[in-house]
């Protein structure tokens, strides 16, 4: 997946609601051709993150302005998640002398192999990568309500969801799982309610318990052996 020569650049962060966006740009601008720069973060407040280019119609305002919620705007594609505290959030930049490969799906779904690796045989849950695509006007509201291309799914739910795109000759992603099932209360905080959503699953649920450090660690040591 990578060239030779690559230099990981792994960081944790505890963001605030309203720079958490800027942040992701800073990084990129200061990710150098031969890097590739993960950052870990959490945000330290409840937020919804809406996709790119997704309206914030889908929002029930009163109740986000009931129960303190922030809403910010990702720079990835996709639709909405629900950043409660009980995740792992994982940006990811690739610089442009960095990677073999100049496909942005073919480089997530190496990377997706790199995160399903951990999960398989650190945590030993019988996880893949979902092979088949997903129409995006389907799609619901929420992010995680549905397993789309290229990211990991256990018994047909959504484990870990990514979105990548390219931007001034790097690629840039976001990978997001959770550990809890915090992600139901999404539900509370728009208006397409539906009895019939698919429901993600957590790694709580699969009776794994781990927490962002441990996770860091695992992926670091899976980087420096690439």
């Amino acid at each position: 997946m990578f060239k030779d020569n690559v230099i990981f650049n792994i960081l944790y962060e505890i963001r605030v609601p309203e720079d958490a966006t800027n942040q992701d740009l800073w990084h990129l601008k200061h990710c150098k051709d031969n890097e590739v720069r993960i950052v870990f973060f959490n945000l330290n407040q409840k937020t919804i993150a809406l996709g790119k280019q997704q309206h914030d119609k889908c929002l029930d305002i009163n109740s986000l302005i009931d129960n303190k919620v922030k809403v910010i705007r990702k720079h990835t594609r996709g639709t909405a998640v629900l950043f409660s505290g009980n995740e792992i959030i994982i940006s990811v930049i690739f610089g442009r002398n960095t990677l073999v490969s100049n496909v942005p799906s073919v480089n997530q779904k190496n990377f997706m192999n790199i995160i399903n690796d951990i999960l398989v045989n650190d945590y030993l849950l019988d996880t893949e990568i979902c092979d088949k695509g997903s129409r995006h006007e389907y799609l619901p509201a929420g992010c995680f309500n549905a397993l789309t291309k290229n990211e990991i799914g256990y018994m047909g739910k959504k484990l870990v969801g990514g979105s990548f795109t390219k931007t001034n000759e790097k690629l840039f992603g976001h990978i997001m799982l959770y550990l809890d099932d915090s992600y139901k209360e999404f539900q509370e905080y728009i208006k397409c309610k539906n009895n019939d959503t698919v429901f993600p699953i957590s790694l709580r649920e699969l009776n794994v318990t781990t927490n962002i450090n441990d996770f860091k660690q695992l992926l670091e040591k899976r980087l420096l052996n690439e």
